[in-house]
């Protein structure tokens, strides 16, 4: 049984869906998300989420949670390897697509297996002070962290407690049981190409049901889960609609909501050259040892540069494997 991966992965709003799909068709593919925001069922305009129903293209992982919980990185790689252990059964190519950084990061670098809720550390109700005592103890692990990400600076400090480590020395190491064969592809477009399509794609979902989405779940579990959750205009869609801050007008709305989208794009990018680096470095390493010799990672700017060719490369290659 052949064990080859594709991934699809970069900023939001680049572009990697209508990418996988043209892929797919192409080599029998099926689509596989790694999008956090497109697991939960009751929101899709605001996550992007493909019409995967209508699709022709097989699509696996999308709607798969229907109560307002997390998913953990522990949860998701169980998830994902059950489902590509099906395809790769059936003789078909799973074509893995989305942006979500550490749920990527975690397919080849598996995190630690501390339990979630044995923390010899009092979880901090005030967020700034929990950042500043990470920051106290790991300022580069509190670099990598946003100050409003409560589950992964209290995963963060839950570390430190347990092994008396910093969190940022405790890098879990390369997935030796990864598949053998993976091609990485991470989509980029030029900064004011990208940004103008993040401005467009937000007005043209605010105007097309976005915010009757999140008027449907005002009230419920729902609310105060996206509010937790901080996922990109929701929270901020909710403020709008029950006036507990002061957004006057949808234009405004609109600004807020693509200033905060091209700024998460901006963090995605920069999470991928860090990722990019250490897996590049990894990768070279197992290859000089005789390991993972087919798989490749291949960075495109669809601005400047064509990926007609690559496509057609890596077409070949997928169907002469």
């Amino acid at each position: 049984m052949n064990k080859t991966l594709l991934i699809i992965s970069g900023p939001t709003g680049v572009g990697k869906s209508d990418l996988a799909e043209k892929i797919a068709a192409q080599v029998g593919g099926e689509i596989v998300n790694a999008d956090m925001g497109q697991f939960y069922e009751p929101i899709g305009i605001g996550t992007a989420k493909p019409n995967w129903k209508e699709s022709k293209i097989p699509h696996h992982l999308f709607d798969i949670i229907n109560q307002p919980k997390n998913l953990t990185v522990y949860e998701y790689r169980n998830l994902l390897f059950n489902k590509l252990n099906e395809l790769w059964e059936k003789g078909r190519l799973p074509i893995l697509v989305g942006g979500s950084s550490f749920y990527l990061k975690s397919l080849f670098y598996p995190p630690l297996d501390i339990p979630e809720n044995e923390s010899a550390f009092c979880k901090l109700e005030d967020l700034d002070v929990t950042w500043e005592t990470l920051n106290s103890i790991d300022p580069k692990r509190a670099e990598d962290i946003e100050s409003n990400d409560i589950y992964r600076i209290n995963r963060a400090l839950e570390l430190w407690c347990k092994t008396g480590k910093k969190p940022s020395e405790l890098e879990p190491e390369f997935d030796v049981n990864f598949p053998s064969e993976f091609h990485f592809i991470y989509v980029l477009r030029d900064r004011a190409e990208l940004y103008n399509r993040i401005n467009l794609r937000t007005r043209q979902m605010l105007n097309e049901g976005w915010i009757q989405e999140v008027q449907n779940i005002l009230g419920t579990s729902w609310e105060d889960f996206l509010n937790e959750k901080k996922l990109i205009g929701y929270p901020d869609i909710i403020d709008y609609l029950t006036q507990q801050k002061n957004i006057a007008n949808k234009e405004d709305l609109i600004e807020i909501i693509s200033k905060k989208t091209r700024n998460y794009a901006k963090r995605q990018i920069i999470f991928w050259r860090m990722l990019k680096s250490k897996l590049g470095k990894d990768l070279e390493s197992l290859q000089k040892s005789g390991c993972y010799l087919a798989s490749t990672l291949h960075e495109v700017n669809l601005t400047t540069e064509p990926i007609e060719g690559y496509i057609e490369q890596l077409l070949w290659h997928l169907k002469n494997r």
